[in-house]
């Protein structure tokens, strides 16, 4: 019976021991702010090759593609806790637009937001009703509807408290459609299209609700 008691005693220990090893690996990660509410403000990551986002579209046998490059990125959105896994951005702009490095281009979100979550993921989420992002030039126009969860985006916390921020380094894939002529879309139209965006990192601030920047970090 004593040793019974004895055994029983080691392996509640050995239990105890393994709950508080793995505890925090099982704790998911989060997003980070020192006030609250935080207004999250995206702007572009001026650094490198990540000096400017690219998007690049092509069909299934990628054998066709047209390189879509921004100069700039910028939006915000607001969250009234201190810690969160879920964060969506709006008011999404992009800026200096090209196709195939020549061609203008407008950018129009109506209203999509990017919606990420601390495990990696975004989600274009909240267009108005009907609506999708259109890519418009040369008399054709790329659509990209509500689709998601994409993988992934990377988080990266840079800098020193109490101004830290975090970096998005995008990783995804989609689905887009064309509507014109392959002649004026720079591919045909008619193909299943989908997307790629791995190349422009983004910067994520926290601000307070006058402007002031916060401290902003992900573990």
């Amino acid at each position: 019976m004593v040793r019974n008691l004895k055994l029983a005693v080691a392996v509640a220990a050995v239990v105890s021991l393994l709950a508080v090893v793995t505890a925090p690996a099982s704790q998911a990660a989060e997003f980070h702010c020192s006030v609250a509410p935080c207004t999250y403000t995206l702007r572009q990551d001026g650094s490198g090759r990540q000096g400017h986002q690219v998007l690049i579209i092509e069909n299934a046998a990628q054998n066709e593609s047209v390189t879509i490059t921004c100069n700039e990125i910028s939006g915000d959105g607001t969250v009234g806790a201190m810690s969160t896994k879920n964060i969506a951005i709006g008011s999404i702009t992009y800026q200096g637009c090209k196709v195939n490095a020549t061609v203008p281009l407008e950018v129009a979100m109506n209203g999509c937001k990017y919606s990420y979550t601390s495990a990696g993921e975004l989600g274009i989420t909240g267009c108005e009703a009907g609506k999708t992002i259109e890519f418009k030039y040369n008399e054709c126009k790329m659509t990209i509807p509500e689709q998601g969860p994409l993988m992934a985006v990377t988080f990266t916390t840079i800098g020193a408290a109490p101004t830290r921020e975090i970096t998005l380094s995008p990783n995804l894939a989609g689905s887009v459609t064309a509507d014109g002529t392959a002649a004026k879309c720079l591919i045909n139209p008619s193909q299943n299209l989908n997307f790629t965006y791995t190349t422009g990192n983004a910067i994520l601030r926290g601000e307070t609700a006058f402007g002031v920047m916060s401290d902003l970090w992900f573990e």
